[in-house]
């Protein structure tokens, strides 16, 4: 009997998308992904109608609300947590009623900069974010709601594994999201911060870990992101180096004068994980200076700032 299928409902998201191509590499792996019209995670009956026909073994739920400045904005708060909170149960629901895997994509703004103790990052997988939704620090409405996905996992018996990850770089084919490129664009106009600290996430990373915890069947909490502290500064510093442009133009900025909400003191350890899986995840350094040799491949230098 052939292997039942994964499925990553959110395929077409910027991470989903590297996600499924690098998945596909692997022969062994069937990888299904509806669309969106197919699959609207905020309907339960579409939800439930494509699970209970494909019965896949396991399930990556990459769809979400991710605009973290638009999730603030008064009119949008109610789909934020129709999508956010109300979609996680949708699908938890229909993939419990198979006997399937759910992978949940979380993220690092489940902490304000502080945890559950009141400590500042990076935090570790053991960590607790803040149970109250008026919490120390700066989490918004999209982190807020990302974290009671969480919580709502942890009441409904569906096997499952939540997988954090924090500022996701590596698909070239999506500037307009992936932030590596974001902030090469950003870095020619406005300062960038000195003194925000975090581990952003390669999406060759990712795929690797998701495709062993789906293989596994794993359950429990996992962070995905690069193995070190930086800085947005450092880190686009690097890529302006390694790219060829002229760093001497850099502004520096000051994360107490940007009022989004957003973790100052952020960031994912991610040493259980890398134990638990088997794999080393990549230094922001060495994930720039592998990523900036696709960008020079495939990006001319007058491209990256339009």
């Amino acid at each position: 009997m052939a292997e039942r299928p994964l499925a990553i409902i959110g395929g077409s998201s910027f991470v989903g998308a590297s996600t499924i191509e690098q998945l596909k590499l692997d022969r062994e792996i069937v990888v299904l992904s509806p669309s969106h019209k197919e699959v609207d995670i905020t309907n339960k009956g579409s939800v439930r109608e494509w699970i209970l026909f494909q019965r896949p073994r396991s399930v990556v739920l990459l769809a979400a609300w991710t605009d973290v400045d638009g999730a603030e904005k008064g009119g949008n708060i109610s789909l934020v947590s129709i999508t956010n909170v109300n979609g996680v149960v949708n699908v938890a629901n229909a993939v419990k009623e198979i006997g399937a895997h759910l992978i949940y994509v979380s993220t690092d703004f489940v902490f304000s900069g502080q945890d559950e103790k009141g400590e500042i990052g990076p935090y570790s997988e053991d960590c607790k974010p803040p149970r109250l939704w008026a919490d120390k620090g700066t989490r918004g409405y999209y982190g807020g709601t990302k974290f009671l996905g969480e919580l709502m996992l942890e009441t409904m018996g569906v096997r499952n594994a939540v997988v954090r990850i924090s500022y996701p770089f590596g698909n070239i084919v999506n500037p307009q999201k992936d932030y590596a490129l974001k902030m090469i664009k950003a870095a020619n106009k406005y300062p960038i911060f000195t003194d925000q600290y975090i581990t952003p996430t390669y999406i060759p990373d990712f795929t690797a870990a998701v495709g062993v915890i789906a293989s596994r069947q794993m359950q429990g909490t996992y962070h995905v992101a690069t193995n070190n502290l930086t800085t947005p500064f450092a880190f686009v510093k690097r890529l302006y180096t390694n790219l060829g442009l002229s760093t001497e133009g850099l502004k520096r900025g000051n994360f107490k004068s940007y009022g989004a909400p957003r973790p100052q003191y952020g960031g994912l350890i991610c040493s259980k994980t890398e134990g638990e899986l088997g794999i080393k995840f990549h230094s922001w350094q060495d994930a720039v200076d592998e990523y900036s040799e696709e960008i020079k491949r495939f990006i001319p230098q007058e491209e990256l700032f339009k």
